[in-house]
């Protein structure tokens, strides 16, 4: 045989997979593939947002544990230990 079902390329980090149409059903294969580029997009937003979420609480963090060390500084009872 010389057809092949699919021919994958890749370009500007993109990988395509074009599905020949004499070989399948086009319209089935065309809404799994928008589906899944749906799924991994709403990921990957999701994913961006989680980032932003624990950097901004470990900047709350460093900002409290620095705060508790400044007043145990001034008051000489309190003292983190390492």
């Amino acid at each position: 045989m010389l057809y092949a079902i699919a021919k994958q390329t890749r370009h500007s980090g993109q990988i395509k997979l074009k599905v020949s149409h004499t070989h399948s059903e086009a319209g089935k294969e065309e809404e799994y593939y928008r589906r899944i580029s749906t799924i991994f997009r709403e990921l990957w937003a999701t994913v961006a947002i989680l980032i932003m979420a624990f950097t901004e609480f470990k900047s709350t963090v460093i900002l409290a544990v620095a705060n508790i060390q400044s007043q145990g500084e001034r008051s000489g009872d309190f003292e983190v230990s390492k």
